[in-house]
């Protein structure tokens, strides 16, 4: 994958159906400066060119006029139908009035939200208003007769839908040894004429976590009836339940009463918040809505009143009308058909359609004269396969049975838009019936409202879900939001459209599309160059350049312009290439060179400084076996129009030096700096290479592995005459690390493929593998794991877990996050300095394996970043820490926290230990590189700071064993 593809897969996230601003950047326009107009019919956003407009209110005026659609049947299974629709599991919610109940806060996923020094619990906004006005003076005299209307769940486990009738007799019964949740709380039919009562269902987890340790603990029971029966049998059932009795043993302490009437306290709240959420109302509905409420109220200046009152409008839908958008707003479309619409829960397809576009939030189509060319083809996919074959034989093309679907469409798509066959749309729609989509407004405005509730594009509503099922467990902490991430409309607008650039880019690469890869080049480049964006970047302060500075244009931008440098340079390597005949590795072995193995190898810091090549018969070609450097060869052929090879690396270059002009604090510029000194170095200017090399190392964002790879270049480009003396750097990064040779039985040693030996034990290994039996036994008896990276970022989550979790303002905005947002900025280190500082000390002390302890029983199962709870066991982690010591343990953490971006991967692979005597011990770190492996500039960086903290470190080369042995 090129370098930077990844990041931006990342930011894109899934991909939007509708991208408002497609026309405008695919446009053939040499004016890339965006002006944006209103659209009089939707009130978004658009381009002020013509085309623009006229294509925008083309589509907009053609869903303002298309009429409803008629009932048919839908079915799709997405993650949504897998029976989560009652009985969803749900995380405790946390106490967060000052009286917490038994002096300890409740683990759950969700967080707190501090505007302007006021604590909102923020699963429940709505809840917090209603608490207050519940806050009365509770005592445990006066609960007897207080009446809590709240619901049943989980009905789909049971079917005694003839105890179910207004009026029926129901009674509570705790359930202590359920294990899904202790606290659970069964609901029993009390008419029921037997002896053993008959279960109904369950009481919501919300409420149930409150009213169990009240009825187990302070004797309270509790007893009802079923209000009313819902059509569906496995809604929730509203019913009404009365605190009967109270029984009293002896005295209770003043603790217990003030414990009673916490919990009493937001059992009323729960209830009180119930009410503001229809009982009917399913999970994924619920957090629909929770989304678009948040967003309003966090960003209201951000939406125009128009897009407001047609975001709010979505709660005025009826159920059926708001939980059918909510599954196809999840699906992929765009285009459904209304024959095949069926959900469980959707009661009245019918009437939830013409709601939806009565609304606004979706498009019929019913009549071909109003589809566009785009609009057939993308119907076209509705098509099954039958259907296809029946259109084609209509047609009277071939329609052999056996082909596949993508073929089928082949056959049809030059009919359509050659317009051969005037008659095909015709055909398509009598076969569909009638189709609609979401519309464009409801798609950007939704879109809009996810990125802003979840901040990136990784997340989205199935996050939710995820946390109901219990499968993800996020962390707790306070969001104390003093600031804005964006400050404006404007700035909100310019960065969707960064990251549409970002989508098309992507979508680029995947088709193998060059020309729309430079044209997004071009648009990034030039929105970077321009003067709104260097205005941006030169006023921004140096804190917020490293943290709200993700959240710009600009730095979306230089996320597309990093990735068009490293197309550019491997269109450059692929060119070059496809003029030699034969590429020689080290060894001097010729190798038949492979397309696809050389558009898909990455390019590294060094990928040029290792291929040797031969150059073509066009040119006097030398002896077998001469190594000649690729920066000698000669551009001979295009990669695109009449642009050379050496044009497209030039234009990589000026991209380079673009970025570091323009972004002067970011923790990229070592590898920008990097690529520009290699990339110079290639197209012949070694003494500029060499300029932009030391120039680098006067730059304090250059750190880790960047800055080892360019002392590194120093010392090899700046021998005399170029440079006369030994720079100061020289003897610290040639430093002897200790190397230890083994030998293995080798099972492949072809290149380009994973080395794989056969270890002691005759199975087959990875040289890793082999490296750990090797210092099991004859290397001096470790014990080890093979974890790279993994562990320490582990061990170091579990000791800073109270650090990363503190409360510091603006760092945490959502309830989904595993780590604050300035965790890869110099602001985390800077902002909690003399907490971390503290902390270190008791680990540099000998506390490690206590604090470790701690943070794993408190916090086990809980999402946080860089922490695998499954990889490593407490033991393991225990042992380590144990043998590493207090000092190096306390050192290698505050590296971490001081730049954790730059530290946390390239990490030895293997920490091994050993125990002497029960409570001292010794650790070891190993790098092992297989045959024709070396050491990259961030390992070496590693290896080099690990041994200035303390740590026994050392290579294993592994080499496969000699013909002669």
């Amino acid at each position: 994958m090129l370098k930077g593809r990844e990041s931006v897969v990342r930011l894109v996230g899934k991909r939007r159906r509708f991208l408002p601003n497609r026309e405008t950047l695919l446009s053939a326009s040499d004016d890339l400066e965006l002006e944006l107009v209103t659209c009089p019919v939707c009130t978004l956003k658009i381009s002020a060119q013509h085309h623009a407009i006229n294509a925008h209110l083309d589509i907009c005026l053609s869903e303002s006029e298309t009429p409803t659609g008629t009932k048919r049947k839908l079915s799709q299974r997405t993650l949504l139908d897998s029976n989560f629709l009652s009985n969803s599991k749900i995380h405790q919610s946390q106490l967060t009035n000052n009286d917490d109940f038994c002096g300890s806060r409740h683990s759950n996923s969700h967080s707190h939200i501090i505007n302007n020094d006021v604590v909102v619990d923020a699963p429940k906004a709505k809840a917090a208003a209603a608490a207050a006005a519940a806050d009365v003076d509770v005592t445990m005299e006066n609960v007897s007769g207080v009446t809590l209307q709240t619901f049943i769940v989980g009905r789909r486990f049971f079917s005694h839908e003839n105890e179910l009738h207004v009026g029926a007799n129901i009674s509570l019964l705790p359930d202590p040894h359920n294990v899904k949740d202790p606290n659970a709380i069964k609901v029993l039919s009390a008419d029921s004429g037997s002896c053993k009562c008959k279960v109904l269902g369950f009481l919501p987890r919300e409420l149930a976590q409150y009213l169990s340790p009240l009825m187990e603990k302070y004797c309270l029971s509790f007893e009802g009836y079923v209000t009313s029966v819902p059509k569906n049998p496995f809604d929730f059932v509203p019913i009404m339940i009365v605190c009967h009795k109270m029984i009293l043993h002896g005295e209770k302490e003043y603790e217990d009463v003030e414990a009673f009437k916490c919990l009493w306290k937001y059992a009323i709240h729960v209830v009180e918040s119930t009410k503001n959420c229809p009982p009917g109302i399913t999970k994924y509905q619920q957090n629909f809505c929770l989304v678009i409420h948040e967003v309003i109220r966090s960003n209201p200046h951000l939406f125009t009143d128009d897009e407001k009152k047609f975001m709010e409008s979505f709660t005025s839908l009826s159920n059926d009308s708001q939980r059918l958008f909510v599954r196809l707003y999840t699906r992929k479309g765009p285009w459904f058909r209304i024959s095949t619409i069926s959900y469980s829960e959707v009661l009245d397809p019918q009437e939830a359609i013409k709601g939806l576009s009565a609304m606004g939030y979706i498009c019929l189509f019913e009549d071909k004269d109003k589809l566009h060319d785009n609009d057939i083809k993308e119907i076209l996919n509705l098509l099954t396969v039958s259907e296809l074959h029946d259109i084609l034989c209509k047609l009277k093309k071939n329609c052999n049975h056996g082909r596949r679907k993508s073929d089928l469409l082949e056959s049809l798509l030059p009919s359509f838009v050659g317009g051969l066959c005037p008659h095909l749309t015709s055909l398509v729609l009598d076969k569909t019936g009638a189709c609609f989509r979401i519309s464009s407004k409801a798609e950007s405005l939704i879109w809009r409202a996810e990125r802003l509730f979840f901040l990136n594009g990784e997340q989205n509503l199935s996050t939710f879900l995820l946390v109901d099922l219990g499968i993800v467990k996020y962390p707790t902490y306070d969001c104390i939001i003093s600031e804005q991430i964006f400050p404006g409309p404007d700035d909100l607008l310019a960065y969707e459209e960064a990251i549409e650039v970002a989508q098309l880019m992507d979508e680029a690469l995947d088709g193998n599309n060059v020309e729309l890869v430079l044209r997004c080049i071009k648009i990034a480049d030039s929105r970077i160059s321009s003067s709104s964006m260097k205005t941006m970047e030169s006023t921004t302060s140096e804190l917020v350049a490293t943290f709200y500075s993700s959240f710009s244009a600009s730095w979306v931008y230089s996320k597309v312009v990093l990735l068009g440098v490293s197309f550019l340079e491997r269109e450059r390597r692929i060119a070059q290439m496809k003029q030699k005949k034969t590429q020689i590795d080290l060894i001097g072995k010729p190798r038949i060179l492979d397309h696809k193995e050389l558009i898909a190898a990455p390019i590294e810091d060094n990928i040029d400084d290792d291929i040797l090549v031969v150059e073509t018969p066009a040119t006097p070609k030398p002896n077998v076996g001469t190594y000649v450097h690729a920066s000698t060869s000669v551009a001979l052929t295009c990669v695109q129009g009449n642009e050379s090879i050496e044009e497209q690396y030039n234009d990589a270059i000026n991209l380079l030096k673009r970025l570091l002009n323009c972004f002067t604090c970011d923790g990229r510029r070592g590898y920008w700096t990097l690529r520009l000194s290699i990339n110079l170095e290639h197209t012949g200017y070694p003494n500029e290479s060499l300029t932009v090399a030391e120039d680098g190392l006067q730059d304090p964002w250059v750190r880790a592995g960047s800055r080892m790879a360019l002392q590194m270049r120093i010392l090899r480009l700046g021998k005399p005459p170029r440079r006369w003396k030994t720079p100061s750097f020289s003897a610290s990064i040639k430093r002897k690390i200790t190397e230890v040779h083994v030998q293995g039985r080798p099972l492949n040693c072809e290149m380009g493929m994973k080395n794989r030996f056969y270890g002691e034990d005759g199975e087959q290994c990875g040289v890793e593998q082999l490296a750990l039996q090797y210092y099991a036994g004859e290397g001096g008896g470790w014990q080890g794991v093979h974890t790279e990276s993994g562990i320490w970022l582990t061990i170091f989550g579990l000791l800073m877990w109270d650090i990363i979790f503190s409360n510091v303002p603006n760092v945490f905005r959502t309830r989904f996050q595993t780590a604050p947002l300035d965790m890869e900025t110099d602001s985390f280190y800077l902002a909690r300095k003399s907490c971390i500082e503290s902390h270190l000390q008791k680990i540099h002390d000998g506390m490690g394996e206590e604090i470790l302890i701690t943070s794993w029983e408190s916090h086990v199962g809980t999402a946080c970043r860089g922490v695998n709870w499954d990889r490593h066991s407490l033991a393991e982690l225990r042992a380590a820490v144990t043998c590493i010591g207090g000092p190096c343990l306390a050192s290698l953490c505050r590296h971490l926290a001081q730049d954790y971006r730059s530290w946390s991967s390239g990490m030895p692979d293997l920490l091994l230990w050993r125990f002497h005597g029960e409570y001292r011990g010794e650790a070891k770190l190993v790098e092992v590189k297989g045959p024709r492996d070396r050491l990259s500039e961030q390992q070496r960086a590693w290896l080099l700071l690990l041994m200035d903290c303390g740590f026994n470190t050392e290579v294993c080369k592994v080499s496969p064993v000699s013909m002669s042995a």
